[in-house]
């Protein structure tokens, strides 16, 4: 019997199950596992603990900050490196939520974005539906609450709250003719200025005639 160890497959990559969220100048590929409707809850930053925490709906609200609204769905992300998909917890933004509200579905692949900040401002997170997979090609939906109690240190964390944002208003490019401006067709077209010269002269000329004439007369 050979002494030479037979080859092993290694054992899978295993990571703990966390939020992702999107950084500056990302480009990342989703694909949703999840139909929604996009449920969160509030948050508000400790700029001291420089983290966010969970607010509670039910008590009222102390803390000094802004709130930030904030939604979870089971997901996985693309990882061009390795060439696989990794299960996330996608943290949506209100910005984000705009993009797939009414659309999200289990089984879409999505392009997320968000820009370089220039100033103080932070650039939104952005999404483009990229195309559909089959369900049935696809993992199962996970549950998504431990990790995001965990992530918060609260477990009275509940996607209950649907992202407060006003839809956006959405209008399209009108194909018609172009209106006229009635004042400018009211005016006259200047001549040549060949006639306005002689109806200078002629003008000129009466006015000295007339002019010569009521002399004379007064002369008289």
């Amino acid at each position: 019997m050979s002494n030479v160890p037979q080859s092993v497959t290694p054992a899978p990559e295993k990571a703990r199950l966390a939020i992702h969220r999107f950084e500056e100048g990302c480009k990342d590929q989703i694909l949703c596992l999840d139909n929604g409707p996009v449920l969160g809850f509030m948050t508000v930053w400790e700029k001291t603990a420089g983290r966010s925490y969970y607010v509670d709906p039910s008590l009222p609200f102390r803390a000094k900050g802004e709130l930030v609204w904030k939604g979870y769905l089971p997901a996985l992300i693309w990882r061009p490196k390795t060439a696989d998909y990794l299960p996330i917890v996608w943290e949506i933004t209100e910005s984000l939520e705009l993009d797939l509200r009414g659309v999200v579905q289990r089984g879409q692949h999505w392009e997320v974005t968000r820009g370089v900040r220039v100033g103080k401002k932070r650039p939104p997170v952005i999404g483009r539906l990229l195309g559909m997979t089959k369900c049935a090609l696809i993992a199962p939906a996970f549950d998504v609450m431990d990790c995001v109690r965990w992530t918060y240190h609260d477990q009275r964390c509940a996607l209950a709250l649907p992202c407060p944002a006003a839809a956006r208003t959405m209008v399209s490019p009108i194909v018609m003719d172009r209106p006229t401006d009635p004042l400018k067709e009211e005016q006259p077209k200047a001549p040549p200025p060949k006639e306005v010269l002689e109806e200078f002269r002629k003008r000129t000329g009466l006015a000295y005639r007339q002019a010569s004439g009521k002399e004379q007369l007064n002369g008289k």
